[in-house]
């Protein structure tokens, strides 16, 4: 592969002195001929396989060159011995042909002291940088848990009789809650004691009612000097049969966050059977449980 010098590119800049005399539009061309008006020289090698090869000077004898600056600023030649491009820019040679690169910084400094901290550069230096302290900041996801209200937390309540003692638990695979005289207290209550800041999603009685009497559910919380508010819409049960069904209730609008603070919550069932119930087989009217799904 032949390589143009710029012994050939100085030696045809001369010899067409001349043209340039008479059309200042005109290139100098060496290889295949082309047109660039703006270009003083082209070299188009014919094979497009070709390049400039730069002065190429030892270290010393480059050193021995000492241009002049402003006017010599920029010229460049190829130090053989460094193997590197050398340019002339306010009196002095710059290795490379640009801006510093990193693989040119030899001076690294200690890591005495530097425990974590980490080698950085902006292109002329090398230094000990501090990692950038960033919080993140992680808001907690509430979580989907359940609260049980069993047939043992309730007792038996009602303005008509003054031990307020109606309620009897049946125990069997199936325990049960109900009252045992159709004509005393009937209201079971059962307090219940959620997380503050809980919010309640939905809550879900276990019921059977087989008697052609009804009865009520509520879900109240009470202020501490205050009157009993409804957290859900009070509901009466329908129908008659022996199975055991549920009732799913949510929360009225604005009520659904536990506030312990503020006030106590319980649930309500007024009772109101049309028969004794003196064995588990009579009881018309049985409360087998709530459970409370809530977000915390």
């Amino acid at each position: 592969m032949r390589v143009f010098s710029l012994t050939i590119v100085f030696a045809a800049a001369i010899l067409t002195t001349a043209t340039f005399a008479q059309n200042s539009q005109k290139s100098v061309v060496i290889g295949t001929m082309t047109s660039r008006p703006n270009a003083l020289l082209i070299l188009n090698p014919p094979g497009s396989n070709q390049g400039v090869l730069l002065p190429q000077l030892t270290t010393a004898s480059r050193e021995s060159i000492r241009p002049t600056s402003p006017d010599e600023d920029g010229l460049i030649v190829f130090d053989i011995t460094q193997k590197e491009f050398y340019y002339w820019k306010n009196n002095g040679w710059n290795k490379g042909l640009g801006a510093a690169l990193p693989d040119q910084i030899t001076e690294i400094p200690t890591q005495e002291g530097q425990a974590g901290r980490f080698l950085s550069t902006n292109g002329s230096q090398v230094f000990w940088a501090t990692l950038p302290v960033t919080t993140t900041t992680t808001a907690a996801v509430p979580t989907q848990q359940y609260y049980s209200v069993d047939p043992s937390d309730f007792f038996g309540t009602g303005n008509d009789k003054p031990d307020k003692s109606n309620s009897v638990i049946f125990e069997d695979n199936n325990t049960f809650i109900t009252v045992s005289k159709r004509n005393e207290a009937s209201k079971l209550i059962a307090p219940f004691h959620l997380p503050d800041g809980a919010s309640i999603q939905q809550l879900v009685l276990y019921y059977v009612d087989r008697d052609a009497q009804n009865f009520s559910f509520s879900v109240m919380r009470r202020p501490y000097a205050g009157s009993n508010e409804n957290i859900v819409t009070p509901w009466t049960s329908s129908g008659n049969s022996s199975n055991i069904q549920t009732s799913t209730h949510t929360p009225l609008s604005g009520k659904d966050v536990i506030d312990n603070s503020t006030y106590s919550y319980r649930i309500v069932i007024d009772l109101a059977p049309s028969s004794d119930a003196n064995n588990a087989n009579e009881a018309t009217h049985r409360v087998y449980g709530i459970q409370i799904k809530y977000l915390k």
